[in-house]
């Protein structure tokens, strides 16, 4: 059985988790107009976060790009402080064509890109705020791409006494020098090893191993913390290696105060480390330039697709944020849609793919997740990726339901002597919606019936009585209400644990101790514990649902002609039900087979590397 990977639905205002710790996913939440169709203004949602960030405008006469230098214009419209979720911002006349907001996560420097590491060749030091002490605590993970004498980092006074400094040295290994020199150990068997390190209290560790162990003492170093070389007047002993992230604290303790908070990016094109402490952007004091690694993570979050004038045709899709797993499988995508005036279903294609994309019958699984109710605001999603899809999965939101069949109907049209047969056994708290209309009620017929051979006993079975109204026998009870049907009237028919609706008016109420029937239920007639089928239904069947005690859908029953047979879709087993007789279809309820796609669809890949976003 195939179980709906939606996880929620949610109205305007909606929370996303962040792509980056730098900033927040943006998505449009509302367009105001005036009355002759200009806007107004747009209110953005943010994705909450502990620090503030900075809200960008851009606009040119199209639409320039994800990177903000592309742009004719741009302007600081806003600093959003952190915990903000939404942000209301007036339009002026200027802003025409393509308009894109950035949200940035600093000021004066803003980072374009957060960088998995940067390296240095031996020709660069990058000299940081922070001064050391004896109480200082480091952590910084390392890769050294040579096992050369090197000074990984280092902080000691103008006459170079009182050291904080760690060292490589070739042939020997680790040397930690604290207060004084130290001695060399723990070699690394060859270069390239990704290297954890952390000094505290005298003590300092790579990958876990003690390397080095001066308890006890305190001292300044006054000069400012280098990385990459010795700071003894002029630098010397540079290092070869790649640097992924460092933090530095006053105190060595735990709730010692975060001083230095590196991280590897790049700005305007310049690579270098961003202290996140203060938002200052340090660079190689040589001018050389560090290199940057080939992966990262662009900073700018910005809307997935360019804001046009009039914010897009109705029903476009965006992707508005993913989430990934510690192996960076994509588990998570937020959809952000408007369904219009009239409801759409959501599906969602997966696996492989023969021909054009765009058409879901061309997938090798396509499933529905969700019925989108008609609405002219913004429906916002958060769709669960399952863990056995691969490949690319793409997003689909229909004018209509689709199943799988040659043609599907609106209604058939049953007839005396037929029924259908279904696995589900109704318990007290089923319920069920069934759409029919009776040829004639001038005969005592069953819409559907669960129950065993003593009739009286744990039944859950629905009847029209000839002329009289309706029944419904629920455990050991009958309920009988004097409300009559009409002959070819459609009606929508509820039933659950508190009684029958019919049309939304409740027409019967029950009330019955925990009982489960003593038979399957089936359509179209009534049973003896599923053996001597009588008071057959005659008429027009549209649909019929029912849901377990947990409240899961546990059949959704459609009709439609498979192999050229009339019979029942169940789009919650992906089965097909087929009655005991021929069923007629009417040659004038043909639902509409084709796939009527909205203007635009997403497509994403669930590969672990290397996706992308493609809205169209």
């Amino acid at each position: 059985m195939y179980t709906r990977p939606v996880k929620h639905i949610m109205g305007a205002i909606a929370l996303f988790a962040a792509f980056a710790a730098w900033g927040r996913d943006i998505s449009i939440e509302s367009v105001n107009r005036s009355a002759g169709g200009g806007i107004e203004s747009v209110t953005l949602g943010f994705t909450a976060d502990e620090q503030p960030s900075v809200l960008y405008l851009a606009y040119d006469a199209a639409d320039m790009g994800t990177d903000r230098r592309s742009w004719s214009h741009i302007e600081k419209v806003a600093v959003v402080p952190g915990g903000t979720t939404s942000h209301t911002y007036e339009f002026v006349d200027k802003w025409n064509g393509a308009v894109r907001f950035f949200l940035l996560s600093g000021d004066e420097v803003p980072i374009d890109r957060r960088l998995d590491y940067v390296e240095a060749d031996g020709r660069q030091t990058v000299e940081t705020p922070f001064v050391a002490t004896g109480l200082a605590r480091i952590e910084m993970d390392y890769e050294p791409t040579t096992l050369d004498t090197a000074c990984v980092f280092s902080s000691r006074k103008p006459d170079t006494s009182g050291p904080y400094t760690l060292f490589y040295i070739s042939g020997s290994g680790w040397r930690f020098d604290y207060g004084d020199s130290g001695s060399a150990n723990s070699p690394l068997s060859e270069p390239g090893i990704d290297c954890h390190i952390v000094t505290s209290n005298g003590q300092a560790s790579v990958n876990g191993t003690l390397v080095a162990n001066y308890t006890g003492k305190n001292f300044s170093s006054e000069n400012p913390l280098t990385l990459f070389g010795l700071h003894d007047g002029s630098v010397k002993y540079e290092a070869k290696g790649r640097l992924r992230g460092l933090k530095a604290w006053s105190q060595h303790w735990v709730d010692g105060t975060l001083a230095l908070d590196l991280v590897p990016a790049s700005s305007n094109g310049v690579v270098g480390l961003y202290n996140r402490i203060d938002g200052t952007f340090l660079t190689d004091r040589e001018g050389v330039g560090l290199t940057a690694s080939s992966g990262g993570v662009d900073i700018l979050q910005d809307l997935t697709e360019a804001v046009t004038g009039n914010f897009g045709t109705e029903r476009k899709m965006l992707a508005t944020s993913t989430t990934r797993d510690e192996n960076n499988r994509l588990t998570e995508v937020g959809l952000s849609f408007t369904a219009g005036a009239y409801s759409r279903w959501l599906y969602v294609a997966h696996g492989n793919c023969a021909g054009d994309a765009g058409n879901p019958a061309n997938w090798s699984d396509c499933d529905e997740v969700a019925e989108i109710p008609e609405a002219t605001s913004t429906t916002n999603l958060v769709f669960n990726v399952p863990a056995e899809w691969s490949g690319q999965i793409r997003f689909f939101l229909l004018e209509h339901d689709v199943i799988p069949c040659d043609v599907r109907y609106e209604y058939v049209t049953v007839g005396a002597s037929k029924y259908v047969e279904t696995q589900f056994i109704p318990t007290r708290d089923t319920k069920t919606e069934m759409k029919l209309a009776f040829t004639d009620v001038s005969a005592s017929q069953t819409p559907f019936c669960a129950r065993g051979n003593n009739t009286s006993f744990n039944t859950y079975t629905m009847f029209y009585i000839a002329n009289t109204g309706w029944r419904f026998d629920f455990s050991p009870h009958q309920y009988s209400s004097s409300v009559k049907a009409e002959a070819n009237r459609a009606y929508l028919i509820v039933t659950d644990s508190s009684g029958m609706s019919v049309d939304g008016e409740r027409i019967i109420s029950t009330s019955a101790a925990q009982f489960t029937a003593l038979g399957r239920l089936a359509l179209f007639a009534a049973h003896y514990g599923n053996t001597s089928y009588g008071y057959y239904f005659t008429g027009r069947f549209y649909h019929f649902r029912a849901w377990d005690a947990q409240s899961n859908l546990a059949l959704d029953l459609l009709p439609c002609s498979v192999n050229g047979e009339v019979c029942l879709y169940d789009k919650v087993g992906k089965t097909y039900l087929h009655p005991s007789a021929a069923i007629s279809p009417d040659s004038a309820a043909v639902a509409d087979n084709g796939y009527a796609v909205t203007d635009s669809t997403g497509n994403l890949s669930i590969a672990p590397l290397g996706f992308a976003i493609i809205v169209r």
